[in-house]
């Protein structure tokens, strides 16, 4: 990075940080509620798996 400057001519490190747009409350919480479907969604279709394919075998169980 020695020698290197910025578009404006400044040397300052990583000024592009300093706009980056922030992640409102809604838009983490959107995000966590669809992480929370995709979970339930995945533990929901292996059970369902499991029950179909006979259940836990007495080794799964150990």
């Amino acid at each position: 990075m020695k020698g290197m400057r910025n578009k404006d001519g400044s040397s300052e490190l990583l000024p592009k940080f300093k706009t980056m747009p922030v992640a409102l409350p809604q838009d983490i919480g959107e995000a966590l509620e669809k992480a929370q479907a995709d979970i339930c969604k995945t533990i929901r279709s292996t059970v369902v798996e499991v029950l179909r394919d006979g259940g836990f075998s007495e080794k799964a169980r150990e």
